[in-house]
């Protein structure tokens, strides 16, 4: 994993590094005869014991390569939905609506909102249709509505598109 990392930092220079963290199925690891007995010598009883093992790996091979390869480490809201004990310096990446943003940050971590910007779902309205795309640009212009505008003008200025 160390291998990895380091050498997607080097390839990658900015300054952000997202290592995921989301969509964990806990069964798979208590159904998992090793990793059960793993778990038992560990005194881990569930799920989140060991993803907060895995975690706790990660930043601590993210700090090492970080002296060469400055990173700031940023993962899905699934880790802050599940409690996990996280650094304040990490970046919570927030799916699911502007709601979880705020507690994100008044748990005082930064946050980076993605809520809205699937393209193949409706987010972060239910009751809207999902897998449609008909009207998925009005969930992008809820989430930030000047960076689209300006992208519009753009588009129209560099392309000479005309829009109504």
């Amino acid at each position: 994993m160390e291998g990895f990392l380091t050498e997607m930092a080097a390839l990658f220079p900015d300054h952000f590094l997202h290592v995921g963290g989301d969509e964990v199925v806990f069964g798979c690891w208590q159904n998992d005869p090793k990793i059960a007995a793993w778990m038992r010598s560990q005194g881990y009883t569930t799920g989140e014991q060991v993803e907060q093992y895995f975690e706790d790996r990660l930043k601590a091979i993210v700090e090492k390569i970080s002296h060469k390869y400055p990173k700031n480490l940023v993962v899905w809201q699934e880790l802050f939905d599940n409690g996990l004990s996280l650094d304040k310096n990490i970046i919570i990446d927030v799916w699911k609506d502007k709601a979880t943003l705020a507690s994100v940050v008044k748990a005082g971590f930064r946050g980076l909102l993605s809520a809205g910007w699937y393209l193949d779902q409706q987010i972060p309205n239910p009751s809207q249709t999902w897998y449609e795309w008909e009207d998925t640009w009005k969930n992008f212009y809820a989430v930030l509505p000047p960076l689209l505008y300006l992208y519009s003008v753009f588009l129209k200025q560099a392309n000479n598109i005309p829009f109504s």
